[in-house]
């Protein structure tokens, strides 16, 4: 019995750190996250015909959307998207970025909030990197473990990683990427 329970232990350790392992692995293989997050290329800055105040709002309100997916607040993460949504209200260049901030609001489902939030993501940094100049200083972030293991992005406002994509379970998978 003892023997067993030992196994058992040992077994479950090693999976844990294999799983995480693979979260803080430094030369991980990002040709299937690259072409996953590049499919879907966003407007950029001067595309969109948003003012540098426009812009800036945008990303604030992108920055909330992705801290209430941190801390898996379905319900916040909904208001924040709303808000986005409002801000870009009647914006046709943005029109792909309000209709994804309007999916991310009517949903009280955080899984699906957080599959809108990966297209979302893509189209802001697209946003972002065209922008003339930011207030804040970005970072674009990347989880290898995200949606079955195909990866995601997203941006974040501090260099430390909190994982919009597995929240409490994994805060801290992912890596700094590029600043902004």
């Amino acid at each position: 019995m003892k023997r067993l329970s030992f196994i058992l232990t040992l077994s479950i350790l090693l999976m844990l750190a294999f799983g995480f392992s693979a979260c803080s692995e430094e030369n991980h293989d990002h040709s299937n996250a690259s072409a996953h997050s590049e499919e879907t290329t966003g407007p950029t800055a001067s595309q969109t015909g948003l003012s540098q105040s426009q812009t800036q709002q945008t990303l604030t309100a992108y920055l909330l959307v992705k801290d209430a997916l941190v801390a898996t607040d379905a319900t916040a993460t909904a208001t924040a998207a709303k808000e986005m949504a409002k801000n870009l209200a009647g914006i046709t260049e943005v029109a792909e970025i309000q209709s994804l901030t309007q999916q991310i609001a009517a949903s009280e489902d955080v899984a699906a909030q957080r599959e809108f939030f990966n297209t979302l993501s893509q189209q802001v940094y697209a946003l972002a990197k065209e922008a003339s100049a930011l207030e804040t200083k970005l970072y674009k972030q990347y989880c290898p473990m995200a949606f079955n293991n195909t990866g995601a992005y997203w941006l974040a406002a501090e260099s430390e990683v909190n994982n919009p994509y597995f929240g409490d379970m994994m805060l801290h998978c992912g890596k700094v990427e590029e600043e902004l």
